[in-house]
């Protein structure tokens, strides 16, 4: 649950910065803090750990892997559960996607207004060649940056599980090693597409409850 609730709190205060339904998210914001006060650090430093570790079948790793699946779940009550359940269902509907849009918007709208500028009428097939060219090697933002890093570190860390555990035994190895090396590197946006598509599997294929049944 620990884990969950950073990603909560995470979202939560990216909408209130960036004024994303402030109706609701300056309330929610406020108490999904209070249950994760450093969502982002502790998040890139689990994926460090995970990314660091070595695999191991030895039924010793497999101890030490269940007990950090307890810890990280945490206060595991039914009611705990099912609100933190419930605000990740919310949070999904209403919060993600607007929240990418609202990082990248500003900067993407900006260079667009500049481009459109010098571009002359006759001169319109290599001005959207070019801009596309150019809109793909932009360089992300400090924040959008730290976004990519923490969804990268959440991959990191659940495929690195999925491995030890033995479930999806068929792509976790590829999985983690493909995040491993791109969390080394500086985030871009093709980075910044990848991590999006790369929960979006996670949860499609339902890494997290498996992991859950695997560890119980």
């Amino acid at each position: 649950m620990v884990l969950k609730k950073c990603w909560l709190a995470r979202y939560w205060k990216l909408c209130v910065d960036h004024g994303v339904l402030l109706e609701v998210s300056e309330q929610q914001n406020e108490f999904w803090s209070s249950q994760a006060p450093s969502p982002l650090q502790f998040v890139l430093s689990t994926g460090d750990k995970a990314r660091e570790e070595t695999s191991s079948s030895s039924s010793k790793t497999k101890k030490r892997n269940h007990d950090h699946i307890g810890d990280l779940n945490g206060e595991g009550d039914i009611a705990n559960i099912i609100l933190v359940e419930k605000g990740l269902r919310d949070l999904a509907y209403l919060v993600e996607d607007a929240v990418s849009s609202a990082l990248s918007e500003n900067r993407y709208s900006n260079y667009f207004k500049d481009e459109q500028q010098q571009c002359r009428p006759d001169g319109l097939h290599e001005y959207i060649n070019h801009s596309m060219t150019h809109f793909e090697s932009l360089d992300l933002t400090q924040e959008e940056c730290e976004q990519v890093s923490f969804k990268q570190a959440w991959l990191t860390y659940f495929w690195r599980r999925a491995k030890d555990y033995g479930i999806e035994v068929e792509i976790a190895d590829e999985r983690l090693k493909y995040w491993i090396r791109h969390s080394r590197l500086y985030p871009t946006n093709r980075d910044a597409i990848d991590v999006v598509r790369g929960v979006g599997e996670l949860r499609k294929m339902g890494i997290e409850t498996k992991l859950w049944q695997s560890s119980s």
